[in-house]
C-alpha cells in the first residue's frame, strides 16, 4: 500500500484503495498464482497430520463393499481358468494354495505398490472420474452440514492471531514478487506453512470423513465410478496383467 501511495501521491484514500484491490486481483487471478499456490498447498497436503487425514478416505474407499464386489466378481471369474491358476500355483512355489492364500497372494503380487501407482494413474485420467468427482464437490459444497465444517475451520483460522500476520505478509509480499510462479509461491508458503493451517485442514478433513449425513456422497460416486465400464476395464486390467 505504501508503494501505491507513493506512486500515486495525489490519489485519496478511495483511489488507492481502488488500485490496490486491481493490483492484488490482477496477482491472484494469474496463471502464475494458481500454478505456485498448487504447488504450496501441495506441501500442506505432505504434512504427517494432514496426511494421515487423507488416508481416513483412502481406507474408506479400499473398504466400499461396491469396489470389493467388483474385485471379487473379476478374481471369481477366473477361478476356473487353468492358466490363470497356473499363475497361482507358480507364485506358491509350485504348490496349488487354498482360495485364502491365493487371494493373499493375489493381493501382494497384483496390487503391489508399483502396481497400485500405475493404477491410479490410469484411474485418474478416467471421464468418469472427473464427471462423479465434479458432481461430488458440487454436492458437497452446497451441503450444510459441509458449510458447517468450512466456517469453523474458518472462523479458527482467522481467528489466529499467527495466521493473520501472515495474511498480511503473504498479501505484501504476492505484491512485491515479481510475476513468476517462483517467487509468488514464497509468500504462499510462508502463509501455508503456519501450523494452524495443517492442524485446521486435518481437523477439517477428519470432521468431513466421520460425518454420517455427508457419508451418502462418498458411497455413491464411489458406486457410480465403479459401475463404469472404463474403471472395470482398468481394474481388471490391473489384476490380469501381473
Amino acid at each position: 500500500m505504501a508503494r501505491i501511495t507513493r506512486e500515486n501521491p495525489r490519489a485519496g484514500p478511495d483511489k488507492l484503495s481502488e488500485l490496490f484491490e486491481k493490483k492484488f486481483n490482477k496477482v491472484i487471478d494469474s496463471p502464475e498464482f494458481d500454478k505456485a499456490f498448487d504447488k504450496a498447498f501441495a506441501d500442506v497436503l505432505d504434512r504427517p497430520d494432514v496426511n494421515g487425514a487423507i488416508e481416513l478416505y483412502e481406507r474408506a474407499a479400499a473398504s466400499n463393499p461396491e469396489l470389493n464386489r467388483a474385485i471379487d466378481d473379476i478374481v471369481k471369474a477366473r477361478l476356473n481358468d487353468p492358466a490363470w491358476n497356473q499363475r497361482i500355483i507358480a507364485l506358491n512355489g509350485g504348490k496349488r494354495p487354498n482360495r485364502q492364500l491365493a487371494t493373499q497372494l493375489l493381493l501382494d503380487k497384483a496390487f503391489s505398490d508399483d502396481r497400485l501407482a500405475k493404477f491410479y494413474i490410469e484411474v485418474v485420467s478416467l471421464p468418469v472420474i472427473r464427471k462423479r468427482t465434479a458432481a461430488a464437490c458440487g454436492r458437497l459444497l452446497k451441503a450444510p452440514a459441509f458449510q458447517r465444517h468450512i466456517n469453523h475451520a474458518l472462523r479458527k483460522l482467522v481467528g489466529d492471531a499467527g495466521f493473520q500476520q501472515g495474511a498480511v505478509a503473504a498479501m505484501a509480499g504476492l505484491l512485491d514478487a515479481s510475476d513468476d510462479a517462483e517467487a509468488l509461491q514464497t509468500p504462499i508458503r510462508a502463509l501455508l506453512e503456519r501450523p494452524i493451517v495443517a492442524k485446521e485442514l486435518a481437523a477439517l478433513l477428519k470432521a468431513v470423513n466421520k460425518d454420517p449425513v455427508l457419508a451418502p456422497i462418498g458411497n455413491e460416486t464411489i458406486t457410480g465410478i465403479v459401475s463404469d465400464p472404463g474403471f472395470t476395464a482398468t481394474l481388471t486390467k490391473l489384476i490380469d496383467n501381473w
